[in-house]
């Protein structure tokens, strides 16, 4: 995903929208063959809101009704705009990812996917973003996300995303169960332990 510097652009205002333009775009180009197109299209009509860490925090308990966790950087519920910090400027286009990434995710991808859903929608934002996270810079769920990787290798991409845009889970469990007969039994299981439960 290309985006222009703030020092390039008239305000951040302005910063912030092309670049939450330019992540529903990078999204839509990457997984357009998974995410449904009513869900693609109706999605710019929802623009991200750039907030200051108070105020995000203070969105945080009006939406939710609960504190926000420590280190909070964005969050996002169904059918409303993603909250964005803008604190730590470097990593708000990874933030714009993750959480629009939430919005075009299936209804039941959270369900499905269980402990893995954070670290998958992790990967799939650092993956659009086209940039590994470097040496001590701050980055979501890194330890969600290695398992998520090992997952999608595992299974293959195309099953993962296939659950989280679609709510589509008989890829993934075919691929489970055709590893299950190819694979001999001896730490299969504790692989197995490690998967989303399934329906």
């Amino acid at each position: 995903m290309k985006l222009q510097k703030p020092s390039e652009t008239p305000a951040l205002r302005t910063y912030f929208a092309d670049m939450d333009k330019a992540a529903v775009g990078a999204i839509g180009e990457r997984f357009k063959e998974f995410i449904p197109a009513d869900r693609l299209k109706n999605l710019p009509d929802i623009p991200s809101k750039f907030e200051s860490s108070q105020d995000l925090r203070k969105t945080y308990r009006a939406e939710t009704g609960h504190k926000a966790p420590d280190g909070l950087t964005g969050f996002t519920r169904p059918d409303s705009p993603a909250h964005i910090s803008v604190k730590n400027l470097a990593g708000v286009p990874e933030t714009v990812l993750h959480e629009r990434l939430h919005q075009m995710a299936s209804p039941d991808a959270k369900r499905l996917l269980g402990k893995h859903y954070e670290g998958i929608t992790q990967d799939l934002a650092i993956e659009v973003l086209g940039r590994e996270p470097q040496e001590g810079e701050l980055t979501g769920y890194p330890v969600e996300r290695v398992r998520a990787q090992s997952l999608r290798k595992l299974v293959g991409s195309d099953a993962v995303c296939r659950v989280y845009f679609q709510g589509d889970a008989k890829p993934l469990k075919a691929a489970l169960d055709r590893m299950a007969s190819e694979r001999p039994l001896a730490g299969m299981q504790d692989k197995i332990k490690e998967l989303p439960p399934l329906e």
